[in-house]
């Protein structure tokens, strides 16, 4: 059985932490140790002990007003062990009073 998940939320501006409302990297971290606890509830029946994460890329800016969506998966486990694989990107971005959604072809270009 596979197991994935993810949520879905707006950064605030108490998100923010630097000028320009550029929300810092370490709130992207929490997100995936949130999506991390619901996977191990999901196959594990409890939050269970997150151990270390092996890579971490920042690819692009998140800013106050994005709408971000963190996913992850159990890829492989162990006996006693879990390894997940981790993404979050964003779905749609505040442009002053407005909220413009991306289709693939923006988000592909906006992240390379």
């Amino acid at each position: 059985m596979e197991y994935r998940t993810k949520i879905r939320l707006r950064m605030s501006a108490k998100d923010a932490h630097y000028g320009g409302n550029l929300v810092d990297g370490a709130h992207m971290v929490h997100l995936f140790g949130d999506v991390a606890t619901e996977l191990l509830i999901m196959r594990d029946g409890d939050e269970g002990l997150f151990c270390a994460y092996d890579m971490i890329e920042f690819k692009a800016p998140v800013y106050a007003g994005d709408f971000i969506e963190a996913e992850g998966w159990i890829d492989r486990e162990g006996n006693t062990s879990r390894h997940m694989m981790f993404e979050a990107r964003k779905v749609a971005v505040r442009l002053d009073s407005s909220i413009k959604r991306l289709n693939n072809q923006q988000f592909n270009k906006w992240i390379n």
